[in-house]
């Protein structure tokens, strides 16, 4: 004989009337939805982007007032003309670093 449960209630073994149950479950994560921190990055972005146009705007204009000195009114010197040919290549090395080499391919075409 077997022994009984000590508590007064049945198992479902024993009653035979056993039940089955499943449960399923969901997590939501509701910061993104109001904050997503790869915005503040995204945004951070923009004040630098403005920065590099800033400069390779007053890099082109400061290069090409050189280039018009030295079309209109060129140095008779011959080192202060070179002088002038280097600060030129400067700008021009300068505008391919910030365009990524774009200035250079237009202006050879």
């Amino acid at each position: 004989m077997e022994p009984r449960p000590r508590c007064p209630f049945r198992s479902p073994e024993a009653t035979g009337t056993g039940k089955h149950a499943l449960s399923v479950g969901a997590v939501w994560d509701f910061r993104e939805l109001v904050f997503n921190p790869a915005e503040v990055q995204v945004f951070g972005l923009i004040g630098v982007q403005r920065d590099i146009m800033l400069e390779a705007t007053r890099t082109y204009y400061l290069r090409k007032q050189l280039v018009l000195r030295k079309v209109y009114k060129p140095p008779e010197d011959p080192m202060a003309l070179a002088a002038l040919d280097m600060r030129i290549d400067e700008f021009t090395a300068l505008l391919d670093v910030l365009t990524g080499g774009w200035f250079s391919q237009q202006a050879s075409q």
